[in-house]
């Protein structure tokens, strides 16, 4: 904070979270309490129990190769509805540009999941020239607490694309 050097918003989580895992985390080794699944679709009601609640795609990893991502976009589980969100600004726009760039993301994710999309993948692909990407952890963020306000939470999975 008291630095003179710029440092990415991402380095002030490692550190936290460097601090929390020490000694570091083994899945490997503490499998019997320790999972790495993830799970896809839209969430029911944690106070009722009914058989809509099994309806979600189990991932064995939080972390997707290309090829998996590109099968998640063709073929979505339970024919859910896909919406690709870029994360990208206008270079020339600066501070201001970002700051539009993220509102307008947030917004266009909201009218997704109000139109009944179920995946949400963000992506920083189509960097150019002109175009720099938004922060992935500052647009996943903004996103997932937009629908937590907007009470839409629930009814999408966010996946990133960087």
């Amino acid at each position: 904070m008291l630095s003179s050097i710029p440092r990415p918003l991402s380095h002030y989580f490692r550190q936290l979270f460097a601090q929390v895992t020490n000694p570091p985390i083994d899945h490997l080794r503490e499998e019997l309490v320790f999972s790495l699944y993830t799970y896809l679709g839209p969430r029911k009601s944690l106070l009722e129990e009914s058989p809509d609640h099994a309806g979600l795609c189990r991932l064995n990893s939080p972390v997707l190769f290309n090829g998996e991502l590109a099968e998640l976009r063709a073929k979505p589980p339970g024919g859910w509805k896909t919406v690709e969100l870029k994360a990208l600004f206008q270079k020339a726009a600066g501070p201001a540009g970002l700051k539009a760039a993220v509102l307008e993301l947030i917004q266009r994710a909201e009218e997704a999941v109000r139109s009944g999309a179920v995946l949400l993948i963000l992506s920083d692909r189509g960097v150019d020239a002109e175009h720099a990407p938004i922060s992935m952890l500052l647009a996943t963020g903004a996103v997932h607490h937009h629908l937590i306000r907007r009470g839409l939470r629930m009814k999408a999975s966010l996946l990133c694309e960087t």
